[in-house]
């Protein structure tokens, strides 16, 4: 803001304020009908400055896609802000989520590779290609870069959430339970790692402990609650129920909605209930 105001026909600020917002939306810390507005805003206003701003057109993407379910309009900005080299790796990390949600985990880890290949202490593309990995169901390589990741920062509570996800998935919910809860310390503010917790709590028959995890979550109706209870329903097997919080997490335009393509969520996406819920976001029926 300081340096939009020192120079207001410096396009660069007003896409890193929109980049600011979108962070915001994504990691669950204000709620996207609130911040994903004021993303477009700023990075029109960047647009109307330098029309091929890249950072721009990446934040314009992913509101297209993660906000507005226009997967064809998202598509078409990445590919704008991508189309010309260096690609800022901020681009590239929001390209990679945009890819996920559509279910292209291969694509997403081809571009989320060069972000950190171009950026190698970026820890937050390290976090992304873990993500796009773990979707992917290279868990290897997933928990390898995700261990590298803390080899840099041990406070870094996204490997430790994404390092329970991916034991969970190999079945090794003794590990998972302790790495949700190491994430949980540094990150309690997390409605989805609260959720991932109480489930991995619940199924070890620790049913009091899980009820007071699960209490921040409250009625759902705060942004990102609906998450949080959609992986506490699918670690416990309970399919409907879950598919239940993700008609709410819709509503609110959750942009981390890219987290039910991870392989915990398999069992909702080859559920009876899932055409319904892909038509609610635009997503083609028959992908799964």
């Amino acid at each position: 803001e300081q340096a939009i105001a020192l120079d207001s026909e410096y396009a660069l600020p007003r896409s890193a304020l929109g980049a600011r917002f979108a962070t915001l939306g994504v990691y669950g810390m204000q709620p996207a009908h609130e911040v994903m507005p004021l993303v477009r805003r700023a990075s029109q206003e960047a647009l109307s400055i330098d029309p091929s701003l890249p950072e721009a057109q990446a934040n314009l993407g992913l509101v297209a896609g993660l906000y507005d379910y226009d997967w064809k309009e998202a598509g078409r900005l990445f590919q704008l802000a991508t189309a010309r080299e260096p690609v800022p790796p901020q681009a590239r990390q929001w390209y990679s989520l945009h890819l996920v949600a559509l279910g292209r985990a291969e694509e997403a880890i081809e571009e989320a590779g060069r972000a950190l290949q171009e950026d190698p202490l970026n820890l937050s593309s390290r976090a992304v290609l873990v993500m796009c990995l773990h979707t992917a169901g290279r868990d290897e390589e997933a928990a390898a870069e995700a261990h590298r990741t803390l080899e840099f920062d041990e406070s870094q509570y996204t490997a430790w959430s994404l390092l329970s996800f991916i034991e969970t998935s190999r079945g090794k919910l003794a590990e998972a339970r302790a790495f949700a809860e190491k994430a949980c310390s540094l990150a309690p503010w997390t409605k989805l790692l609260r959720g991932l917790f109480a489930g991995l709590l619940m199924r070890a028959g620790e049913t009091s402990r899980a009820s007071d995890v699960l209490a921040i979550l409250g009625d759902g109706r705060t942004y990102r609650d609906p998450l949080g209870f959609i992986f506490y329903h699918l670690i416990l097997g309970q399919v409907e129920e879950a598919a239940d919080w993700v008609e709410k997490a819709i509503e609110q335009r959750d942009t981390a909605i890219y987290f039910l393509r991870f392989p915990v969520g398999a069992p909702l996406r080859s559920s009876a209930r899932w055409p319904a819920l892909a038509r609610m976001m635009n997503l083609p029926v028959g992908v799964s």
